[in-house]
């Protein structure tokens, strides 16, 4: 038996291993240990793992002016991520939040200083553990007016 990926037979040697490219998805490898005589172990090391290539999936974003100047964004990834708003007064940003870089699945970032009763376009982001990052759509909020 030689050392497998996935049933396929893989080059091994002293120097390691080499696997080709691996598609999404769930992967078996099959590795032998050799003694320095040249015999192998008849009982391979099997392990089973996952290659993940998309970033965090953004789902129920929803946004709340919370005051005159203020908005209140949330929105959950199905993977924990970090999150940063990029807003602006158009679809160019200009204007970014701070990043919150704990990894998390449900996410709250507060913008301040917006002009009252004003259009403002945002987006998010969201960066996973492996540094795969996500992107929303441009919205649009309309933050609220100053009374009086």
């Amino acid at each position: 038996m030689r050392d497998r990926m996935d049933r396929l037979p893989i080059d091994s040697g002293a120097n390691g291993v080499s696997i080709p490219a691996l598609s999404d998805g769930p992967h078996t490898l099959q590795l032998r240990a050799r003694d320095a005589a040249g015999n192998f172990d008849l009982t391979p090391a099997v392990r089973h793992f996952a290659v993940n290539t998309v970033g965090p999936i953004i789902s129920g974003a929803s946004v709340t002016a919370t005051n005159p100047g203020q908005a209140l964004i949330r929105w959950q990834t199905d993977e924990q991520s970090s999150c940063r708003v990029d807003y602006g007064l158009t679809a160019g940003y200009g204007s970014a939040s701070p990043l919150v870089a704990t990894l998390v699945n449900a996410h709250a970032v507060t913008l301040n200083g917006l002009i009252p009763g004003t259009v403002y376009h945002y987006r998010v982001r969201s960066v996973d553990g492996c540094s795969r990052e996500t992107v929303s759509d441009d919205e649009r909020i309309i933050t609220l007016y100053m009374d009086g």
